[in-house]
This record gives structure tokens, sequence and C-alpha cells, in this order.
């Protein structure tokens, strides 16, 4: 049977949740939010040893309404050349 303590009337996963939420604002904010949940999730369980899933990310930076932003990588269409040079005429020996 699952059993929650209560302290100063919040239960352990609440006082959690909200250290996990102020240590996700500042990685975000540190970031100029760039990282997604993936990295700071990763950032979380290896540098600040805390264990933590990515769904459980993901759900904290959407109850704080945070998203990262999109690095839109550019595009370059690939261009084609042609042999400009003079194409020497196939000549008949003879």
């Amino acid at each position: 049977m699952l059993e929650t303590r209560i302290i100063n009337g919040k239960s352990q996963r609440e006082t959690r949740r909200n250290a996990l939420k102020t240590a996700i604002k500042a990685v975000y904010n540190t970031n100029r939010g760039i990282y997604g949940y993936r990295r700071i999730a990763a950032f979380l369980r290896f540098i600040l040893k805390t264990d933590v899933g990515d769904r459980l990310v993901w759900e904290l930076m959407n109850e704080l309404n945070l998203k990262s932003r999109m690095v839109k990588k550019s595009y370059k269409k690939p261009t084609t050349t042609t042999d400009t040079s003079k194409a020497q005429p196939h000549e008949e020996i003879g």
C-alpha cells in the first residue's frame, strides 16, 4: 500500500515536484530556453545526480508553460553544375 507522509501540509511527492520545478526553471533559464525536456532531464540526472525521468520533466515543463526554442537549421538546396568547358566533338580518324 502506498504511504505518503504529509509535512507542513504538503506530501512528499508535492515537495519533490516543487523542488524539481525550481531546478527545471533554473536549467531552462541558464540555457536561454534552448534545452528541451530530454536535455534538462539528462542534465538533472548526470550533473545534479537527481533521479528523474524524462516524462516527469516533460509534465513539469508543461505545468510551467516552458517550451524549448526550436532552432531551425537552414536548408541549402544542392546545386548541380554543368560542365562549361568547351566540349570537343568527336573527330573521325581516317
